[in-house]
């Protein structure tokens, strides 16, 4: 991305255009929730530094634009490639983990927690 800042010389009433180049990052975030062996469920999203332009649909599998520029300049065939991409990738994933599950031994307790007013006439 380019900033143009424009700086005026007072002295030599000269005016000077300047083009300032900044880094922009892009990253992705994945979080995968896998509840038992049979069950698993993932979800992205594509940050542009701290604007979210991209979700993922797990249902579909299918790559969610925020924006209507989010697409940049992708064709739709590139696109369909990211998306089959991922999801061979979140499939992947999902069989090594269920298939190693075994060897991982997590324990989670849960804590069930309620508030509320009682009270007898």
């Amino acid at each position: 991305m380019f900033k143009i800042k424009i700086l005026d010389s007072v002295s030599a009433k000269v005016l000077f255009l300047v083009v300032v180049q900044e880094r922009i990052s892009f990253h992705l975030i994945q979080i995968s929730s896998f509840a038992n062996q049979s069950w698993a469920k993932h979800q992205g999203s594509g940050w542009l530094d701290e604007l979210q332009i991209h979700g993922w649909e797990s249902e579909s599998g299918t790559i969610i634009f925020l924006h209507t520029w989010s697409k940049g300049n992708f064709s739709n065939k590139e696109f369909a490639f990211l998306e089959l991409l991922f999801r061979e990738y979140f499939i992947g994933l999902t069989q090594q983990i269920q298939t190693h599950a075994s060897q991982y031994h997590f324990e989670c307790k849960f804590i069930q927690h309620s508030q509320g007013n009682s009270s007898e006439d």
